[in-house]
């Protein structure tokens, strides 16, 4: 999930700080980032308010 990492990095936010905002575990996030694992509806919500972002910007396709 690029875009995940890319709207975490855009507003200077480390895993650790936005596990605090969005109350998911950084681990969790970090596999998420990395593609390892899909997060839950409930987990995007969280971290879509927490990045301040639609959870359709996440979820985007990237452009080629």
């Amino acid at each position: 999930m690029d875009r995940l990492r890319e709207a975490r990095r855009v507003q200077g936010l480390t895993l650790r700080e936005l596990s605090g905002m969005s109350g998911i575990d950084a681990g969790m996030i970090s596999r998420a980032e990395r593609g390892e694992r899909w997060p839950s509806l409930a987990a995007l919500l969280d971290l879509s308010k927490a990045l301040d972002v639609k959870v359709s910007e996440i979820l985007a396709a990237e452009k080629r």
